[in-house]
């Protein structure tokens, strides 16, 4: 099965038009829970030591 290059490129910026937002919003709830700032700040006075 073989595309043209304009599918191709289409094809591209549909998977980039959808998967920007649900990694933008996975990236916003895993740091904003309670559980993602209490690993963030072990791992800061980890580092820090």
């Amino acid at each position: 099965m073989t595309f043209a290059p304009e599918a191709k490129n289409v094809f591209a910026g549909a998977a980039l038009f959808l998967f920007t937002p649900s990694m933008i919003f996975a990236v916003n709830t895993l740091t904003s829970s309670k559980p993602a700032r209490r690993v963030v700040m072990y791992s800061k006075r980890a580092y820090n030591k």
